[in-house]
């Protein structure tokens, strides 16, 4: 087990670390065993409704979100945002 200095919150339980208190103490959330949010489509259950919402994209044909540089097309406003890294890294 390495805590790293600027995240000193450690899960023991999936070996994690986070920066701050409030961040750990949201993941811990996740090992509830109560997790009332339930996909109609293929039963996952998740803690927060977000969790929900968010996933049910995987279940959809739509992709909103069109990459202006390339074209490419995402589900995800942040997964658009983490591919247009790729077209910064040479600027």
């Amino acid at each position: 087990m390495k805590i790293q200095p600027e995240k000193p919150y450690y899960c023991e339980e999936c070996k994690i670390s986070f920066k701050s208190e409030e961040e750990f103490e949201r993941h811990k959330l996740t090992h509830q065993k109560e997790k009332p949010h339930v996909c109609v489509e293929c039963s996952k259950a998740f803690v927060y409704n977000y969790e929900l919402k968010r996933h049910m994209l995987t279940h959809t044909d739509i992709e909103a979100y069109d990459c202006t540089v390339c074209g490419t097309a995402f589900k995800r406003m942040s997964d658009l945002k983490r591919h247009m890294g790729i077209h910064s890294k040479g600027r």
